[in-house]
């Protein structure tokens, strides 16, 4: 029933992903999608990695990088949700989609999905009102069948057969669900009191064409209930042609032989009776036909008289229960406290499949051979489920730990290196001696305003200007040291002359010099103030680098705490859960152990009356 769910619900999202952004987009082509994530969430849950799926989608989520899919990646975590077993999330979602805001389409498939959900808990109320939200026949096919098949499954739940057998009758016959749907109308009908109609259906079952193993052992199964149906009502040879054709190696192929050995002896028939018996006395003795068949293939042979053999057999059967019944007690006894549950589990905790997960083969210890019925229990798969999965989810916590002692690690690693870069940018900054460079523009700026309240020629002169004026003194001088001579007062002149070019040019180009200087001054002082704003940005960095470094490491440590937390709380699941499957398995164990001493007393009994009716012989013959 798991695996049904899981591929209608894999079926539905398939097809629900051609609607993009709303439900009015119905001429889009099947499987066409827009954002890229919801594609990537859709792989992980076609490879039955739903845990991955489920992180990838909610990051999806909170991203908000699924609006052309919304209604559909709400559906897919629903269905994700439920395969972890996590009921309450998926039914908040469901029922959130089945709002009026949402189509029809939408939501009753959110109402057919919610109603498994329920019924699969147990809550039939809840699931058949579920399914009277349904508006109209579901979109698929192949879902309404499971929905009529589902809604007759909760009314059988509640004995209401005649209306289950209404709902089954509607059912189309032409695939899986169709022939579970008509072996179910088959047991609605018998039921019922409409005995003929429920034979007839059944027998429609047992005599389908079968081309898989599914089906190979729903016609078994059919056979098998005609076939103890007939038996039931002393009528042998119906019985019989209904048990012979059920597959000598299926999983129904020992309680067939039981029910020939049980069908030639209602005819009185005994050595065919015999024969079936002692097949199967041949198969595993911890089967429960195998065990009746140990009482029934004496009974036989006390029947044709051969009493000395059904002694042996009685003996060899009280033998073999009193085995069994040391077995089973001392498995009871060991269960307690033990690795029961991991070894159930062996290796297989570490795929993602979750909710449609399964115990498919028993590991190698013979006492679980007692626990084969406990395995087709569906609160027993529930529990191992949970309990597997809370190993898978464990190991995840164990994994996230190691990251996030290694992050922290890296975190401190990138700490000390951000403190020897700040330490060494630090240094280059003291080495700059921005305060000098403060003091040196501020005596510029000083310079430049007594300048301009009292300029002079000479204040902006260039060097090479003071020195053209300071050789002309020192010309000057040495041409009044000369004696008299006609050519001093020529020279004089010209030295006058250029005396007074340089200063025409230093006083011509004063405005624009002291222009130039302020422009420079001004340049300086941005230079200054954008290397001290640099500095300040680069502090700020450091410090906003590290404060960075210290919340993550604090984030890391909140999780770290968490992480913890949530293991613990796991540990304590796990213990509740292991404990609820161990005393589920000693149940059964006690239950079987009641069987086999039940067993027990009747090869006794039957022992004693062996014996009672060869001293009536012996004191008769006396």
């Amino acid at each position: 029933m798991r695996m049904r769910l899981f591929f209608s619900a894999l079926f539905f999202i398939s097809m629900s992903s051609g609607a993009i952004g709303d439900d009015t987009s119905q001429n889009q082509s099947i499987g066409y999608i827009k954002a890229p994530h919801y594609g990537e969430t859709l792989l992980h849950f076609y490879q039955q990695n739903y845990y991955t799926a489920i992180t990838h989608l909610l990051a999806a989520q909170k991203q908000q990088r699924l609006k052309h899919h919304k209604h559909d990646a709400e559906l897919l975590l629903g269905s994700l949700y439920l395969a972890y077993g996590m009921h309450n999330q998926a039914s908040m979602i469901f029922e959130n989609l089945s709002n009026d805001q949402t189509s029809i389409r939408t939501r009753n498939q959110a109402w057919f999905y919610l109603a498994k959900i329920y019924h699969q808990r147990g809550y039939s109320q809840k699931a058949q009102n579920a399914l009277t939200k349904i508006e109209g026949s579901l979109e698929s096919n192949a879902l309404q069948q499971q929905r009529l098949l589902l809604e007759a499954s909760i009314l059988m739940a509640n004995q209401d057969y005649e209306k289950a057998s209404t709902v089954l009758k509607a059912m189309q016959p032409d695939s899986i669900t169709g022939a579970f749907g008509r072996y179910n109308l088959g047991v609605a009908l018998i039921k019922s009191e409409q005995f003929q109609q429920g034979i007839d259906a059944l027998t429609s079952v047992g005599n389908m064409k079968a081309d898989n193993e599914e089906f190979n052992a729903l016609r078994d199964r059919a056979n098998l209930t005609l076939g103890f149906t007939y038996l039931e009502q002393y009528k042998g040879h119906q019985a019989q042609s209904h048990f012979e054709r059920i597959q000598l190696d299926g999983p129904y192929a020992s309680q067939a032989l039981l029910g020939l050995g049980w069908t030639h002896s209602t005819l009185s028939q005994y050595h065919q009776a015999l024969v079936y018996w002692q097949e199967l006395q041949q198969r595993n003795k911890l089967d429960d036909a195998v065990q009746e068949s140990l009482l029934a293939a004496p009974y036989a042979l006390d029947q044709l008289f051969a009493h000395k053999q059904a002694l042996q057999q009685y003996q060899n059967a009280v033998e073999i229960y009193k085995t069994q019944l040391q077995r089973i007690q001392y498995f009871i006894e060991t269960i307690p406290g033990s690795q029961f549950t991991d070894d159930l589990l062996g290796t297989s905790t570490q795929s993602e499949t979750g909710w449609f997960w399964q115990l498919q083969h028993l590991t190698n210890i013979t006492e679980n051979y007692y626990l084969q019925e406990l395995f087709s229990q569906n609160n027993f798969q529930e529990l191992l489920k949970n309990y597997r999965d809370l190993l898978f989810m464990k190991a995840k916590l164990q994994q996230k730990q190691a990251d996030l002692t290694l992050y922290y690690d890296m975190l401190n690693v990138r700490r000390n290196k951000l403190r020897q870069h700040s330490a060494d940018i630090e240094k280059q900054t003291n080495n700059t001696h921005l305060n000098s460079f403060n003091a040196r523009n501020d005596a510029l700026t000083s310079h430049l305003s007594l300048i301009e309240k009292n300029p002079t020629p000479r204040s902006l002169a260039s060097s090479q200007e003071i020195e053209q004026l300071d050789r002309s003194e020192r010309i000057k001088k040495r041409i009044e040291q000369l004696p008299a001579h006609p050519r001093i007062d020529h020279y004089q002149d010209r030295l006058r002359l250029l005396k007074g070019l340089v200063l025409w040019n230093i006083n011509s180009q004063f405005d624009k010099r002291l222009q130039q200087k302020r422009q420079s001054l001004k340049a300086i002082n941005k230079s200054i103030e954008e290397y001290g704003q640099h500095q300040k940005s680069i502090k700020q960095k450091q410090h906003d680098a590290s404060q960075t470094i210290l919340s993550h490491q604090k984030q890391i440590t909140e999780l770290q705490a968490r992480t913890h937390e949530l293991k613990r709380n796991i540990d304590k699941l796990l213990n509740k859960q292991s404990h609820d499957i161990e005393q589920m398995a000693i149940t059964v164990l006690q239950e079987k152990s009641e069987r086999i001493a039940d067993y027990l007393a009747q090869a006794s009994i039957a022992i004693a009356q062996i014996y009672d009716r060869a001293d009536e012989e012996s004191g008769g013959k006396q």
